[in-house]
């Protein structure tokens, strides 16, 4: 992948709109629009993880799972083994999918403290796809277990509005970049 391609990242917690950690990847990113993923959040005090619905928390070898996602980029990606997909199918974590450079995707890593496949990580990046439109799909970082935090929902947006700024504001990053290549 070149350095300036873009790629989607679902982001569900601190790097949402309104907190600060987004302004990080915020120069990096040229679209961004709803998502849901399947899956649940924990509260890790300051900041929550996501537990996608197709890990189960087990501490058995790793294997590739093809129900998070898919495609060519994920074929070299491991997490826990699992049984059986989540039988909870209303469990769905609320979020943005945003158009991100590689560039931007590393500041995300190491904020997230992930440092790559098989490294002793705080997140791991899988790929995962959007529960409603399952043509959308990019990466997500993600726990396999809920390491003994308590349940924090669905949910992690501190208002809907907040959302819809961010996407606003693109949209205008995108039309001000529009009219400036008319005029090249």
């Amino acid at each position: 992948m070149e350095a300036g391609e873009r790629m989607r990242l679902f982001v569900y917690g601190t790097l949402l709109p309104q907190f600060q950690a987004s302004r990080m990847i915020s120069a990096y990113v040229s679209d961004a629009y709803e998502g849901r993923v399947r899956g649940k959040l924990v509260d890790a005090g300051s900041y929550p993880a996501l537990i996608p619905a197709c890990w189960e928390d087990t501490k058995e070898k790793n294997i590739l799972i093809p129900e998070c996602g898919g495609g060519s980029e994920a074929a070299s990606v491991l997490i826990p083994a699992y049984g059986e997909r989540s039988k909870d199918e209303s469990a769905f974590v609320r979020g943005l999918w945003v158009e991100i450079t590689r560039e931007g995707l590393a500041v995300a890593d190491r904020y997230e403290e992930f440092y790559g496949i098989e490294e002793l990580n705080d997140y791991e990046r899988i790929w995962i796809s959007d529960a409603d439109r399952p043509e959308v799909s990019g990466w997500v970082y993600a726990w396999p277990n809920a390491r003994g935090y308590p349940d924090a929902g669905t949910d992690w947006w501190p208002n809907k509005q907040g959302m819809q700024d961010m996407v606003d504001k693109l949209d205008k990053k995108k039309d001000k970049q529009d009219m400036v290549d008319k005029l090249d």
